[in-house]
C-alpha cells in the first residue's frame, strides 16, 4: 500500500461546510500529534476519557468536562492514550481579526478549571448539539451555530483576555516564521538522515545557538523532535499499511531499533506488533 500525505497543523486550518470555523467532535484513541502550533484559536474540550496537552514543557491532563484555549502560535502537542471523546473548535486567525479588531495585541489566558470558566463547556457542547457538517441543509442550525461562536468569543473577551506587547508580538512571529522553516525541512526529509547541522543549515543559524533556541521554544531538542514526526508517521503507517515493521522502520528513517523501540512502547505502552494486532480486532 502507497504512503498516504500528511498534513500539517501550522498551516491555515480547513472549514467545516460553510462554517467560519473548523469544528469536529470526534473519538480518538492512541492518538498522538507532535509539537506544531497553526494561527487559528483551538479550543479542545474532552467529553470522555483524558488529553494531555502539552505546552512547551509544561503538561495539562484534561480530564472529563476539561477545556483549555491553546492560542495562535502556541507551540504544543496532543496524546490521548485511552479512548476519548473530544470536541475540537479551530478559529481562523481572518475570522478573529474581523470579529476582534484588537485580537493580535492580546491572549486568552486563565486558571480554565476554576468554576466560573465552566461557563464555556456548555456552550461547546450546545454548539455540538446543533452542529451539521452541511450546515447549508438547515440555516436555522447555521444561524444557531454562529450565534454560539459569537457568545464563546464574548465569554472569552471578559474572562481570560490579557494584553500583548507589540515586542512581544513581533519577536514570536518572527521565532515562528523561522521555526516554520525547521519543521518544513523536517517534513520533507524525516525518512532521510538529518543532523543537528542540516538543521542549523536550514534555520541559517549556528548549530549551538539552533540547539538552545530550538529547545527553548520547541520544547525539545531537534532530534528529539525528529524522532516524534518519526513516530507519528510511522504510527500512521503502522495502522494503515500491510508493511512490515522492518520496511516501516526504513520508510520512516529510524536506524536504531532500540532508541525505536523504547520510544514507541513510552509513547503507546506496547510494541508495534501489538499495537497492530489490537488495531485489527477493534475494526
Amino acid at each position: 500500500m502507497e504512503k498516504q500525505t500528511k498534513s500539517y497543523l501550522h498551516e491555515e486550518v480547513k472549514l467545516t461546510g460553510n462554517l467560519p470555523v473548523w469544528f469536529l467532535p470526534y473519538e480518538a484513541y492512541d492518538t498522538f500529534i507532535t509539537n506544531h502550533w497553526h494561527n487559528s484559536l483551538e479550543i479542545i474540550m474532552v467529553e470522555e476519557g483524558c488529553m494531555e496537552v502539552t505546552l512547551a514543557e509544561k503538561s495539562f491532563l484534561l480530564l472529563a468536562g476539561d477545556f483549555y484555549i491553546i492560542n495562535s502560535g502556541d507551540i504544543h502537542s496532543t496524546h490521548c492514550r485511552e479512548q476519548t471523546k473530544v470536541i475540537l473548535l479551530q478559529i481562523p486567525h481572518r475570522f478573529l481579526e474581523a470579529a476582534i479588531p484588537e485580537y493580535d495585541s492580546l491572549r486568552f489566558e486563565g486558571d480554565f478549571t476554576a468554576p466560573g470558566a465552566a461557563s464555556v463547556t456548555p456552550i461547546l457542547r450546545e454548539m455540538s448539539g446543533c452542529f451539521n457538517p452541511y450546515p447549508e441543509q438547515n440555516t436555522e442550525l447555521s444561524l444557531k451555530f454562529h450565534a454560539l461562536l459569537y457568545n464563546l468569543l464574548s465569554i472569552l473577551m471578559h474572562n481570560y483576555r490579557t494584553e500583548v506587547s507589540s515586542a512581544m508580538r513581533i519577536r514570536t512571529e518572527r521565532n515562528l516564521k523561522r521555526l516554520q522553516g525547521i519543521m518544513e525541512y523536517v517534513r520533507k526529509h524525516y525518512a532521510e538522515p538529518i543532523t543537528l547541522q542540516d538543521g542549523a543549515a536550514a534555520a541559517a543559524l549556528d548549530p549551538s545557538y539552533f540547539s538552545r533556541f530550538f529547545k527553548r521554544y520547541m520544547g525539545m531538542t531537534f532530534l528529539e523532535y525528529i524522532s516524534s514526526v518519526r513516530l507519528q508517521h510511522f504510527y500512521q503507517d503502522l495502522v494503515q499499511t500491510d508493511y512490515t515493521v522492518t520496511e516501516l522502520l526504513e520508510r520512516n528513517g529510524f536506524t536504531n531499533y532500540k532508541l525505536f523501540i523504547k520510544l514507541f512502547k513510552e509513547t503507546y505502552g506496547c510494541t508495534p506488533a501489538q499495537k497492530r494486532k489490537q488495531t485489527a480486532s477493534a475494526i
